[in-house]
């Protein structure tokens, strides 16, 4: 007797006689390209909302940096010195940020001010230390006493 496929040998290697029918995968395919599309653009909105939303909370161009902006336009080829950091920007206007520490170090050395007004420290211009120091020399240190050699 010939094995045939509905009664196979033992141990022959079985093969399956009816293939899945394309429908079901075909229809699978189209619903999983749906679903991605569908899914691409919900994100896409809600990417959307959430930078109008964060622009609307904290608007990224400080008033200073934008009349800086167009005072002085960034000369073509070379990016915003603001723009060249990735995000996020932990020091968004850094530029703003030194020269306000540069404006504030100039007057301290081009100014008169207390350092301390119960001590009567103060801080005067660094021209006009300089004019006293020339005037009156540094300040010496006392040298230490000799002392006498133990015979």
């Amino acid at each position: 007797m010939q094995p045939t496929e509905q009664n196979p040998q033992p141990g022959a290697p079985r093969v399956e006689s009816t293939d899945i029918s394309a429908r079901p995968v075909f229809l699978f395919g189209v619903a999983l390209l749906v679903a991605a599309v569908v899914i691409s653009a919900v994100l896409w909105a809600q990417f959307q909302y959430l930078d109008r939303a964060a622009a609307r909370r904290d608007p990224e161009e400080d008033p200073i940096l934008a009349e800086m902006r167009r005072k002085e336009p960034p000369r073509m080829g070379q990016p915003d010195p603001v723009e060249k950091f990735p995000e996020p920007r932990l020091q968004s206007n850094a530029v703003i940020e030194l020269d306000r520490i540069r404006f504030t170090e100039q007057r301290k050395l081009s100014t008169y001010g207390w350092v301390d007004p119960k001590a009567g420290v103060v801080w005067i211009p660094i021209e006009r230390a300089i004019e006293l120091t020339a005037e009156r020399g540094l300040p010496v240190r006392p040298q230490p006493q000799a002392t006498q050699k133990k015979e």
